[in-house]
């Protein structure tokens, strides 16, 4: 699931990231190209999601299933995640989050030492797509921020920022 903000994308690096992984790989690949905010709000983004797993569900087996996101697609993925966990709903082999936003609120203390250094996107960027994806929803719920959800049962994740080198992998 591509990143964007809930509000863009896919752009050419996400295509040119995923033509470069299937050839490595020789995997298939599926785009997920969901909803976007400020038309669609959380619920339906969730339903579009929750629709093209269940698609992937209905051809492959979950144990052959990686979700791999990037930004606002990592935030979706642990979403959709936590939504399985709760529907007792199989789940994906492996997660790959590359930076999700997991903190709608945007509470860290350091953020805005370090907006400046951001080359894409701004706390005040971030946090005004946040709230238009969330429209009516609290910035705290666990659809909009993750991290105020469980993570009991998640499958593999590997966590990867853009400014670090090494992932980080729970489980």
């Amino acid at each position: 699931i591509h990143g964007g903000a809930f509000v863009s994308g896919p752009v050419q690096h996400h295509w040119d990231s995923l033509k470069t992984i299937a050839k490595r790989t020789n995997t298939m690949i599926w785009m997920c190209d969901y909803l976007k905010a400020p038309e669609h709000n959380v619920d339906e983004i969730a339903e579009s999601i929750d629709a093209v797993y269940a698609a992937a569900l209905e051809k492959y087996p979950s144990d052959e299933i990686i979700l791999m996101g990037d930004s606002a697609g990592g935030t979706l993925i642990v979403a959709l995640t936590q939504r399985l966990l709760r529907s007792k709903k199989p789940l994906p082999k492996e997660l790959i989050l590359i930076s999700p936003v997991m903190d709608a609120n945007l509470s860290n203390p350091s953020i805005p030492k370090i907006d400046s250094l951001d080359p894409i996107l701004s706390y005040e960027g971030v946090l005004s797509a946040k709230k238009m994806y969330a429209k009516n929803c609290s910035l705290t719920a666990a659809e909009v921020s993750p991290m105020y959800g469980s993570f009991k049962g998640f499958p593999k994740t590997t966590f990867s920022s853009l400014v670090t080198i090494l992932p980080i992998r729970i489980n």
